[in-house]
């Protein structure tokens, strides 16, 4: 039986783009259309910002490791 194909990762700099990207449209909602939902797009900019700048390291030092005999 041939096996299953692991799913690939999202590379976590990609979320941390999605993050900044919800960040920015937060800010201009807040200066334009509607403070509470440029509050929740803020907020969930920077949380996805910070965890995949978090992964990213955390990705970063698991092949720094491999490297390393």
């Amino acid at each position: 039986m041939s096996q299953q194909p692991k799913p690939k990762q999202t590379n976590p700099l990609v979320i941390s783009m999605l993050g900044l990207i919800l960040v920015v449209f937060g800010i201009v909602d807040i200066i334009t259309v509607n403070k509470l939902l440029g509050t929740v797009l803020l907020a969930a900019g920077l949380v996805l910002g910070i965890s995949g700048l978090q992964r990213y390291k955390l990705l970063k030092a698991q092949l720094k490791q491999k490297k390393q005999p």
